[in-house]
């Protein structure tokens, strides 16, 4: 009798159990489902040569002659193969579903999906890249004509940090 309650109980708690584990797999594959139709890895394979370039642009600075300059070429190198084997969409798929489980509901998810199955979802996701490439280059604008005000403002608090050491 002590058995068959205990086996009663434990066939409850999984039958308990599997609903939400298909809500899970559902709600998992409708974000699956989602970045599929949004091409997220298409748009993520192209950060690699964005990266390589801004290590490049940012490292060159350095290389002086020759010597230097091979130097830098191959630390880029090893950053981008680093970057290459561990920055891959299979690495990262599954913290992108969740990050999208998490804000979205499933019912959420196939609405979005079907949005971008649509001619304008379609152009949108294409779109995307140049309208934040645009939308970057207005903010770095303006930062940099804010730049000279910013550094007066960061000055003028060290000097008076430095006097009030004094």
């Amino acid at each position: 009798m002590k058995n068959t309650l205990k086996l009663t109980l434990l066939a409850t708690v999984l039958c308990l159990h599997i609903p939400a584990h298909a809500d899970t797999a559902s709600h998992q594959a409708a974000a699956e489902e989602l970045l599929k139709v949004m091409k997220v890895e298409n748009m993520y394979e192209p950060l690699f040569s964005q990266y390589k370039t801004m290590f490049t642009s940012q490292l060159t600075q350095y290389a002086k002659d020759p010597a230097t300059k091979a130097k830098v070429e191959k630390h880029v190198t090893q950053i981008t193969s680093i970057l290459q084997s561990e920055l891959t969409w299979s690495a990262i798929k599954k913290d992108f579903v969740n990050i999208y489980m998490k804000h979205y509901n499933e019912n959420e998810l196939k609405e979005m999906t079907k949005f971008y199955q649509t001619p304008v979802g379609q152009k949108t996701i294409n779109i995307m890249p140049t309208i934040s490439k645009e939308s970057m280059q207005i903010a770095q604008e303006r930062a940099k004509k804010l730049t000279p005000q910013i550094q007066k403002i960061s000055m003028d608090l060290i000097k008076s940090l430095n006097t009030e050491k004094k």
